[in-house]
């Protein structure tokens, strides 16, 4: 079967809407798809994805800058653009400084009390509680969310939907960080451990959605195909034969270590060391793919 390791070409989308800068006319992209050098501005169209208008308005393959430049409109997932969004195409030749850029998104944070946060890989209390700019800290994202969450703090699941509320304050019990919270005394700054225990997807689902924030949008179909045929996404397979494990089946094992000490039961770890394996030995997963596809191993 040939290789398929290659970006496959964009489909046509000959009704795609571009607006001028001045707001006067439409600009029509060009024949093949490629859009007009004098458009600023891209509606969204059903079907659509930031990788492919990357491509098509002069970005290339990074569809990260794209994002970057239109983040207050598109939100905080970039695997999720919506029909009817306007994206900014000027944002190629303009950047903010980083910090000008999180000092306006916490205060358009404030402006709105509270705010539905879904727990991503990798995340835990305190870095969702910062991100907020919450005053009362993980505490108050705990003690407002404890239904959602359950009785341990540290024990945070990809995919739990949280109501952050921007402006809480302190909260009137201490909590501890590893799972019990007593009544009477005042929320202070503790939670060292509950900082360090990040969320670990459980799930396929939840392995699958880590796996798309820490791949390239172009390269994630090809890192999928050879996950799915290596693991079908079990990070705790072992093959009897040769004692490969994870989701990558690395031989041996404990290569992943270098990746983090806890590489055996967090498939966020095997993820991230299955990445950087792939981009170092064949270039990119899409070169490990077509290579797999000739040898059946990779």
């Amino acid at each position: 079967m040939a290789g398929t390791g290659t970006r496959r070409a964009p489909k046509t989308r000959s009704s795609r809407r571009y607006a001028a800068a001045a707001g006067v006319g439409i600009a029509l992209p060009a024949i093949g798809g490629a859009a007009a050098t004098a458009a600023h501005a891209y509606t969204v169209e059903k079907g659509d994805t930031l990788s492919e208008i990357a491509e098509d308005n002069g970005f290339g393959a990074d569809w990260q800058r794209l994002y970057e430049a239109n983040k207050a409109a598109v939100g905080d997932n970039p695997h999720l653009i919506l029909p009817g969004q306007e994206l900014d195409l000027e944002g190629k030749a303009e950047s903010k400084p980083a910090e000008a850029d999180q000092t306006a998104a916490k205060t358009e944070k404030k402006q709105q009390r509270y705010v539905e946060h879904t727990v991503g890989a990798g995340e835990t209390l305190s870095k969702i509680a910062a991100k907020y700019d919450v005053p009362g800290g993980w505490q108050r994202v705990y003690v407002d969310n404890e239904k959602a969450i359950g009785g341990n703090p540290a024990a945070l699941k990809v995919g739990t939907e949280l109501r952050i509320d921007t402006q809480g304050g302190g909260v009137d019990r201490s909590i501890d960080p590893n799972g019990s919270s007593s009544a009477g005394s005042s929320g202070g700054s503790g939670g060292a451990t509950e900082a360090s225990q990040a969320s670990v997807p459980t799930t396929t689902s939840g392995i699958q959605a880590a796996a798309r924030e820490i791949v390239p949008a172009d390269q994630f179909t090809c890192f999928s195909n050879i996950v799915e045929r290596e693991s079908g996404w079990d990070h705790t397979a072992t093959n009897p034969s040769s004692g490969a494990y994870g989701l990558m089946q690395a031989l041996p094992g404990d290569k992943m270590a270098s990746a983090g000490s806890d590489w055996r039961t967090n498939p966020v770890t095997q993820l991230e060391w299955g990445l950087d394996y792939m981009n170092e030995r064949y270039g990119s997963p899409c070169g490990a793919w077509e290579f797999w596809q000739a040898n059946n191993w990779y």
